[in-house]
C-alpha cells in the first residue's frame, strides 16, 4: 500500500478497499499540461486508480453532470464531506471544487477505478466515495486551493 498518491498522503482505509492484493505497486503521472495533471496507480501492471485533475475557470453545466451519471456504473449525484459537487459511481467519480483563494476558480477531478478491488452497486460506490473524500481535499490543499 502506498503512503502517498498524487503527491499527498492517502489514508489507508480510503485506498485499501480499492486495491487488490498484489506484489508490485507503481505510481505514474505528473503534469500533462500547464492546466492538468494525471496520477495513475498500477498494481501488477494493471491500472487500478486514475485521477485526472484539471483547472477550470467555469463550473460544469447541468448537461455535463447529466452526462457524468452515464459514464460510471451505479452513478448518482452524492453529497460529499467537503464543499463541492460530485457524481460518484462504483467505478469512478467526477468532482468539481471551487477555490476561494489560490489557484484557478475551479478544479475538476475525473477519477476512474478498475481491477479486482472494484465492486458493483452501492457498496462499490461507497468505496469510491471514501477515496474521493480523502483524495480531493488533500490534493486541493497541495494545489493551494482553499475550498469555498
Amino acid at each position: 500500500m502506498p503512503d502517498e498518491f498524487c503527491g499527498v498522503p492517502v489514508q489507508r482505509e480510503a485506498l485499501e478497499p480499492l486495491m487488490p492484493h498484489a506484489k508490485r505497486v507503481v505510481e505514474e503521472g505528473g503534469r500533462t499540461s500547464w492546466k492538468s495533471e494525471n496520477c495513475i496507480l498500477f498494481v501488477d501492471h494493471v491500472r487500478v486508480v486514475h485521477s485526472i485533475i484539471r483547472e477550470a475557470e467555469n463550473p460544469l453545466q447541468k448537461v455535463d453532470w447529466e452526462a457524468a451519471t452515464k459514464w460510471y456504473e451505479d452513478a448518482a449525484t452524492r453529497r460529499v464531506s467537503f464543499p463541492g459537487t460530485a457524481v460518484i459511481g462504483s467505478d469512478g467519480a467526477k468532482v468539481l471544487i471551487a477555490c476561494k483563494e489560490g489557484g484557478p476558480s475551479y478544479y475538476i477531478f475525473t477519477i476512474f477505478v478498475s481491477g479486482e478491488g472494484t465492486e458493483k452497486g452501492k457498496a462499490g460506490a461507497e468505496k469510491v466515495q471514501r477515496f474521493v473524500e480523502d483524495h480531493v481535499p488533500a490534493v486541493a490543499k497541495r494545489l493551494k486551493c482553499s475550498l469555498k
